[in-house]
C-alpha cells in the first residue's frame, strides 16, 4: 500500500491531482484518508491499519507545511501544529519512521523545502531529515510536471518493487499527466476524516 501523508491546509488540492494519477499507475494501491473512511468508522484505528499494511509512505510537504497552525481561540493557536504531540499527521509519520519495513518517501511540491534536521528534531522527525527528497511540481492548470511525475513513481518502483509490473504497463499505455503548454507535443518526457 502506497500512504499518502499531508497537511489538509498545505497541499490538499495537490494531493487530490497526486492521488488521481498515482492510481492509474498503481490501481488498488493507494490510500488517502478522504476517500477510503466513512463518519461511521473509527479513524484513528482504521489510519492506523492502513498504516499498518503499508510498505511506502509518501510524506507531502508544501510551501506551509511547517507552519501550519490552529487558530484563535484554539488553546494551541499559532503552535505549529507538528510540533503537537497529538498531531494526526506527525503520529504518521514517526509511525512510518520507527518501522524499519517501510520506506518514508519526501514529496516536496514545487518551490517548498524540507525543514532542517535541527526543526524537525523539536518534533521527533529528525530521521525525515535524512531522507532524499522528490520533488514534484504542477502548472497553472494543475497538471503535474511528467518528469517529475515519472521520478516519483520510478523511485516508488526502486524502492517496492512488487509495484514494476503496474508501473511497466503504464507506461506501455501512457495513461498519465499531460502538460498543457507549448512543451506538450515532445513526448512523455515533457516537462468524517482526520483533522490535518
Amino acid at each position: 500500500m502506497i500512504f499518502l501523508s499531508y497537511r489538509e491546509q498545505d497541499t490538499n488540492t495537490f494531493v487530490e491531482l497526486l492521488e488521481q494519477h498515482l492510481k492509474r499507475v498503481f490501481p488498488n494501491y493507494v490510500f488517502r484518508d478522504k476517500k477510503r473512511l466513512e463518519g461511521s468508522q473509527d479513524f484513528q484505528q482504521d489510519l492506523n491499519d492502513a498504516l499498518a499494511q503499508s510498505d511506502i509512505v509518501l510524506v507531502v510537504v508544501g510551501e506551509q507545511w511547517q507552519q501550519c497552525c490552529f487558530k484563535p481561540p484554539h488553546p494551541k493557536a499559532y503552535v505549529p501544529k507538528l510540533m503537537l504531540d497529538g498531531d494526526w499527521v506527525r503520529h504518521e509519520i514517526t509511525g512510518a519512521l520507527k518501522d524499519s519495513s517501510k520506506t518514508v518517501l519526501p514529496v516536496v511540491h514545487n518551490m517548498a523545502e524540507l525543514p532542517s534536521r535541527e526543526w524537525l528534531e523539536c518534533c521527533g522527525l529528525g530521521k525525515l531529515g535524512m531522507k532524499q527528497i522528490v520533488r514534484v511540481r504542477d502548472d497553472q492548470f494543475n497538471e503535474l510536471h511528467v518528469s517529475d511525475f515519472k521520478k516519483l513513481c520510478q523511485t516508488i518502483v526502486d524502492k517496492t518493487p512488487r509495484y514494476r509490473p503496474a508501473f511497466d504497463l503504464w507506461l506501455k499505455t501512457g495513461d498519465g499527466p499531460q502538460q498543457r503548454n507549448s512543451e506538450s507535443n515532445r513526448g512523455p518526457d515533457a516537462a468524517t476524516h482526520v483533522d490535518r
